[in-house]
């Protein structure tokens, strides 16, 4: 049985980069694992919804979006986005492999 799974970005360096975070989420979307996530989360202090839809795009599926208050930490960050899935299994680090 294959256990859900998701990814979590933190974007505690990259809040204001959409651009940096549109190129990260091109450069995963192109490992074919990629396409066996159940959810992408991406927690953010930042984007506008002009820019999520950008990025929803850039994905090609549906974002979680966690809205964080600009003094979050990194470890707030990604404990907020952990907490938001819903999948049994959560990959933090998008180096991970996504096959399973």
């Amino acid at each position: 049985m294959v256990e859900s799974r998701a990814l979590v970005l933190e974007t505690h360096n990259l809040d204001g980069e959409g651009s940096t975070l549109a190129q990260l989420i091109r450069r995963l979307r192109a490992d074919p694992g990629f396409e066996s996530l159940d959810e992408l989360v991406i927690t953010t202090t930042s984007p506008d919804a002009g820019a999520r839809a950008t990025l929803e795009r850039a994905a090609g599926r549906a974002i979680r979006w966690v809205e964080m208050p600009h003094d979050a930490s990194y470890y707030d960050q990604k404990n907020r986005g952990f907490d938001a899935t819903r999948a049994a299994l959560v990959l933090a680090d998008f180096r991970a492999p996504f096959r399973g």
